[in-house]
Formats: C-alpha cells, structure tokens, sequence
C-alpha cells in the first residue's frame, strides 16, 4: 500500500513541477521583455500584484461585481446550450431521417463565429441577452457533436447482444449508448467552455456595462494597463479551473 501511495505521489509531483516551471518561465520572460522595451503599458508583476491587492479590497467590490456579473452570464449560457445539445442530439440521433435533414445545417451554421453575430444579438435581444446568446451559440455545437460521435462510437456487440435479449431502441439507447457516451459529452462539455468563456469576454467588451471583458475596456481606456493586467489575468484562471473541473469527470467516467 505504502508503495502504491508513494508512486501516486511521485506522479502528481511530476505532473506539477512542469506546470509551475512554465508559468515562472513565462513570468521570467515577461520580466525580462519590460526591461529591454521600457514601454510603460507593460507592467511588472510587482505593479500587476498591487493592482490586484487594491482591486480585492476596494470598497465599492468593482471586481467582484465583474466576475460575479460574467459567472452569472457564463452560467446561464452553458446550462442552456447543455440542455439543448443534449436533448436535440437524442432526437437527431433515433430520428434518422431528422439526422439527414439537420446534420448538414448545424455544420454549416456551427462555423459562423459568435463574435461576428454580436452586434445582429444586441439589436434583437439587447445587452444581456445577447451574452446568454453568444454563449449558447457558441457552446452547443460541441456538445451536441460530440454526444452524437459518442452515441455512433458505441461497440456493435454489445448493441446486438441487447437486441438478442430482447431490449428495444429506446431502452438500447438510454442503457448502453447514453451512459457510454458521456465520456465524449464531457470533452464536447471542455470545448464548449473554453470557447464559450471566450466569446463571452468578447461580448462584454464590445457591448456591455459590467463583466470582466468590460472592465478589461475600462481599464485600459483609462491607462489604468495595471488593472487591466488583473482582469486578464482572471479571464485565464476562471477558464482554466473550469475545464480542468470538467476534465476530473472525464477521468472518472
């Protein structure tokens, strides 16, 4: 057991050394760039943690206000284009006259950039609506896809052996080919966070009053590059952890 516990710990050892060697190479290089340009919109990380310090403990709670306002946005986004890809992905998928019909629209439309149909989302469904929307519309095609490849990617044996047993499509489909699948609706699920969270940032701040693509505007059209710094900073973290949480359940599944 001590062995198995041991070797356990050396491989997570292993695995972080290197992550956090990459961001103290990044950290160093960043550094070393401000010295040779001496450009004042690069800050050092001294000036980025200060500015990161009066954020949190300024009394008006600017920050947390924007990254309360974008989770909200991002939650809302994502609960419905995981419903809707799933749900459509189960009727497309046992409606195979349906998959004919659709398959091509949804690959055809899933490659019109939710970035370009912002400005088509605020007119019609105004400001906070539309960052719902440019997530939902950048979220679902993967899912939906990726629930569809897994559904197909299901071994034909174990189906025929079902089917000997006398067990009906349906009963087929929500027994064996659903569970099986959720290995690929998780990763379909990491790829539509990453880009989601993306589109939302870019939503924020081509059209927005609040959110961390909002801020991010804000601060550097006051000069405030420090600030700025910060609110970048958290775009990255917020979208790292979350895909990192999806993928303990693709790990697990």
């Amino acid at each position: 057991m001590k062995a198995a516990g041991s070797g356990s710990l050396t491989k997570s050892r292993s695995q972080i050394v290197p992550s956090i060697l990459g961001f103290v190479l990044i950290a160093a290089a960043w550094e070393v760039a401000i010295r040779i340009s001496n450009n004042p919109i690069l800050i050092g990380i001294s000036g980025i943690l200060k500015a990161a310090i009066d954020l949190v403990t300024d009394p008006k709670q600017r920050y947390l206000i924007n990254i309360q306002s974008s989770l909200s946005i991002a939650a809302r986004g994502f609960l419905a284009a995981i419903t809707f890809g799933i749900v459509l992905s189960i009727v497309v998928y046992n409606i195979p006259r349906l998959r004919m019909i659709l398959e091509p629209v949804f690959n055809s439309i899933r490659n019109v950039a939710a970035v370009s149909l912002i400005p088509v989302f605020i007119v019609l469904f105004g400001i906070e609506s539309a960052k719902v929307i440019t997530i939902f519309w950048t979220a679902w095609p993967a899912i939906f896809f990726n629930a569809l490849y897994g559904y197909s990617a299901v071994d034909r044996d174990i189906i025929d052996a079902a089917q000997v047993d006398g067990a009906g499509l349906w009963k087929i489909f929500f027994y064996m080919r659903f569970p099986l699948a959720i290995g690929n609706i998780i990763t379909g699920l990491m790829i539509a966070i990453s880009g989601g969270w993306i589109s939302l940032v870019t939503a924020e701040a081509i059209g927005s009053n609040s959110g961390l693509g909002y801020a991010i505007i804000q601060s550097t059209q006051t000069f405030r590059y420090a600030e700025a710094y910060v609110y970048i900073l958290t775009v990255a973290i917020i979208g790292y952890v979350s895909v990192k949480f999806i993928s303990v359940f693709e790990r697990n599944d």
